[in-house]
């Protein structure tokens, strides 16, 4: 996943040997940041929780703040992931893939989409063992989602996502990746790196009352959260992809100053 791009090192920003299409430059905070940081106070005015409070004590002390999703600052991570040419090819290529093998009842299709997912995205499926992404393309394909898929079920989602892989389930990241590239404008992106908590925290600042459960285990409710983040800051010019880039570009700034959440043992 995504936390892998912080192994790079010595390696120029737009080098082709680069293997994380998604490393952004300049993380880091804002200017004049680290000292209300010191003080727990950000000058961006939206307050919210920094993890899933484990009872109320929890959820009065340990708040952060997050900068509002304006449109300039969508628009501001947005110039930052177009500016490299790599990056942009990447998400292209594997459009024109998808494009080109829009249906999933031909393995060896269902098969050089999953391994050209992987690869490119590093969702981690071909770590599992040797034939894992083989084993992945043929559950996928065993599922007959194409109708699903052109409806924008959110269920299918779900579906791919409880395959298991090596005794280990495939998960909502790769899956909702999967489907995003058939159906781009249906299918948010869903990422547990970066993304997610991110997400969780601004509908905890409208007191939309999802846990991180929810939006880690249900697709559905994720979709609906992003959906409704994108309304309620007057986003809805911007397209799922966009919004993705936005919050992981965002969301890696922002992760280096919240308190981190323990991860739920499965």
């Amino acid at each position: 996943n995504r936390n892998n791009l912080l192994l790079a090192r010595n390696r120029t920003p737009n080098h082709p040997s680069h293997r994380q299409p998604r490393l952004l430059p300049g993380a880091g905070m804002h200017s004049g940041d680290w000292a209300d940081v010191c003080r727990r106070e950000l000058s961006y005015g939206l307050a919210v929780l920094g993890r899933e409070p484990e009872n109320k004590t929890m959820s009065e002390t340990k708040v952060r703040e997050a900068q509002k999703p304006k449109r300039e600052l969508v628009e501001k991570h947005l110039k930052i992931f177009e500016a490299d040419d790599w990056r942009v090819a990447t998400d292209e290529a594997l459009d024109r893939l998808f494009e080109a093998f829009p249906r999933n009842c031909r393995i060896e299709e269902v098969y050089l989409k999953v391994v050209a997912l992987d690869d490119l995205y590093e969702t981690g499926i071909k770590r599992r063992g040797t034939a894992a992404t083989y084993d992945l393309a043929k559950e996928i394909r065993q599922l007959n989602i194409d109708s699903k898929l052109a409806r924008g079920l959110p269920d299918v989602v779900d579906k791919i996502a409880t395959i298991k892989v090596e005794g280990k389930k495939c998960g909502h990241v790769f899956a909702s990746k999967y489907c995003h590239f058939h159906a781009r404008d249906d299918y948010a992106i869903y990422e547990n790196s970066f993304v997610e908590p991110l997400v969780y925290a601004y509908q905890v600042a409208w007191r939309q009352g999802s846990t991180h459960a929810d939006l880690e285990e249900n697709y559905s409710k994720y979709k609906e959260t992003v959906e409704s983040l994108r309304d309620r800051y007057k986003l809805t010019g911007f397209s799922f992809r966009q919004l993705d880039k936005f919050l992981w570009g965002y969301g890696r700034e922002w992760d280096a100053i919240r308190p981190k959440r323990k991860k739920s043992k499965k």
